[in-house]
């Protein structure tokens, strides 16, 4: 975001739209002028327009050299707009400054001044520079209100001041009814940094009045009542905003997770089935894990059990195999389960367990030998060991 640039031709001052409305006349700061000043002006644009940026800016250095107690506004702005083209930034600062104190009034050399600190990432200083120049375009009725709002309300959020942002962002949304999508997502941000919900909430349902066909103001509605925990209404918000538009895989996620949160573990596997199904690349194991975390949540094993199976055909591992065989334990197919884990060997983290359950299956299979095998089998575990040989013992007077 460069500088507004003020042009001189000749006697003729052009500027840009941010210095119209100036409560100090641009022909009296031309009249200000002396004749060298003037001359030097016209030198510096002639040199501008060859893109010869440093050596005008030579000519003004050189000038305020051998005039040390003369400072002309637009010599002091069109140094700083110079310096900034040559990414001097912090001499630009310093010119800026000196064209302020001699022109409190110039709305350009304000902004600009802003603008640099901002490209200097002084962001505070930037914010209050900005306010600076907001009060004063509000004061000429500077079509410029509006970017300077946004600029110093944007200088306070880079640096985490919400309190100080967002009487910025409210004039220009809410008052001004700037629905730009980044003014709005800003101030919708900012509510929710100072749990202003409602605030929010009542911001939103005024965009919505006005745009009720777009879906990025209805996912930021779902997000807001997210964050304030309404679960519910939250879900409604996101179902109207999918009826809109293709949704992202971002809005499946937060979708499954509302459902989760509203104890509907069995609906969120299915939005998040949606999700995977509408894709072309392979899920992942951690994905279908967590289809099968949410499955087994709700009680649906045989779900649970098919996507098990499809990960281990996937992404082979003891883990995957012991959950099937949980799964056949709880479901009373045990000699099924008893297959599985008697065949695991290893479990890392867990090893031995698979045998003690393996023990309890062939018990309840009424397969005693082979539930004495997997007792035998787990007791050569320490964690284990008390418990197997506990229940060998009560195997034997079965």
């Amino acid at each position: 975001m460069a500088p507004v640039m003020v042009l001189i031709v000749v006697c003729w001052i052009i500027l840009p739209r941010a210095a119209r409305g100036s409560t100090s006349s641009l022909d009296s700061y031309q009249r200000q002028l002396s004749p060298a000043a003037h001359r030097l002006l016209v030198t510096v644009q002639s040199l501008v327009a060859k893109k010869e940026e440093q050596k005008a800016l030579t000519k003004i250095e050189k000038f305020r050299r051998n005039h040390p107690r003369s400072a002309y506004l637009l010599v002091e702005f069109m140094a700083g707009n110079l310096q900034f083209s040559l990414e001097q930034l912090k001499s630009a600062v310093a010119s800026y400054r000196r064209a302020i104190e001699l022109a409190p009034h110039f709305l350009p050399a304000q902004e600009n001044l802003g603008m640099t600190l901002l490209s200097l990432k002084e962001y505070r200083q930037a914010g209050e520079q900005f306010a600076a120049a907001v009060s004063l375009a509000r004061k000429t009725g500077s079509d410029r209100l509006d970017i300077l709002l946004k600029y110093a309300g944007t200088s306070y959020l880079m640096v985490a001041d919400y309190g100080r942002a967002q009487p910025f962002f409210s004039e220009l949304v809410e008052q001004r009814q700037d629905f730009g999508r980044e003014s709005v997502q800003a101030l919708v941000r900012i509510y929710l940094e100072l749990q202003r919900n409602e605030s929010a909430e009542r911001l939103l349902a005024l965009i919505l009045s006005h745009f009720p066909d777009d879906a990025v103001y209805w996912r930021l509605l779902g997000q807001v009542r997210m964050s304030a925990g309404n679960y519910a209404s939250a879900l409604a918000a996101y179902k109207v905003m999918l009826s809109f538009k293709n949704p992202e895989v971002k809005d499946f996620k937060i979708i499954a997770q509302l459902y989760r949160l509203l104890g509907l573990p069995a609906a969120a596997g299915q939005a998040l089935e949606q999700l995977y199904q509408s894709r072309q690349s392979s899920l992942n194991a951690d994905e279908i894990g967590s289809l099968v975390a949410l499955y087994l949540e709700a009680g649906d094993d045989g779900r649970a059990m098919n996507w098990l199976k499809r990960k281990q055909s996937l992404y082979p591992s003891p883990q995957n195999l012991l959950q099937q065989g949980e799964i056949l334990y709880r479901s009373a197919r045990y000699k099924e389960a008893y297959g599985i884990l008697s065949g695991l060997t290893s479990l890392p983290e867990k090893q031995g367990y698979q045998f003690l359950l393996a023990g309890y299956c062939a018990w309840y299979a009424d397969d005693l030998s082979a539930a004495r095998s997997a007792f035998n089998r787990a007791s050569q575990y320490e964690r284990y060991r008390e418990r197997s040989i506990a229940l060998i013992a009560a195997l034997f007077h079965s």
